[in-house]
């Protein structure tokens, strides 16, 4: 990822992140959308990068790298690393809120996902796991054509249980309400859709690890 970075982490904060890491939630409790130090308005990114750094209020990252010792781009580049490295806080990141002030901060899509040239730690494929993915990467490839809600469903059941834990199910699904009702089921089932199939009806679908 580059140069290694050195933090003086505080005492709290590595007693916070240990509990973190034991929990694997960032955000079990609503949480307020100012920094605690400087009252600045945060976005749902900084709370994200707070709680990783081991914070039990969120702080923006000016006030978080100054009490470190670091910069706001080298913090983004360490908890970078982090999130992929964990789904959980990955997902939240995905989740997150943004503000109406892109480019202000490291952290804004502005300057990582949307950016003419993304920082070293953003890898697209990490953060989003579809990106690329064929037919010749499933486990099991299965061509829904233009199966409605009922069957479709039932096809799906029977298709992710003939995939392995933790393996790929392709799907290709043309019925106009797959696009509500897959994900829709992912969600309920707990499978990772991988990959949204908006321009031609493929979808790729993670089952869970049972």
């Amino acid at each position: 990822m580059g140069a290694q970075v050195h933090l003086r982490v505080p005492e709290r904060a590595v007693s916070g992140a240990a509990a973190l890491e034991t929990s694997g939630a960032v955000a079990a409790q609503p949480l307020p959308t100012i920094c605690s130090t400087c009252g600045a308005a945060l976005c749902g990114r900084q709370v994200v990068i707070a709680k990783i750094l081991g914070w039990s209020v969120p702080r923006c990252l000016d006030c978080a790298a100054a009490d470190l010792g670091s910069s706001p781009d080298a913090l983004c580049s360490l908890v970078g690393g982090y999130l992929s490295r964990r789904e959980c806080y990955r997902r939240d990141w995905m989740a997150a809120a943004t503000c109406g002030e892109d480019e202000r901060a490291p952290c804004c899509p502005g300057r990582v996902e949307s950016a003419e040239q993304p920082p070293e730690w953003f890898r697209a494929e990490l953060f989003h796991p579809g990106v690329g993915l064929t037919a010749d990467d499933a486990d099991q490839f299965v061509d829904a054509e233009e199966s409605g809600c009922g069957d479709l469903m039932v096809l799906l059941l029977r298709s992710i249980r003939k995939t392995p834990p933790g393996g790929i199910l392709g799907i290709r699904a043309l019925d106009p309400g797959a696009p509500a009702d897959i994900p829709s089921w992912c969600r309920l089932t707990g499978h990772e859709l991988l990959r949204e199939g908006e321009d031609d009806g493929v979808y790729y679908i993670r089952r869970r690890a049972d």
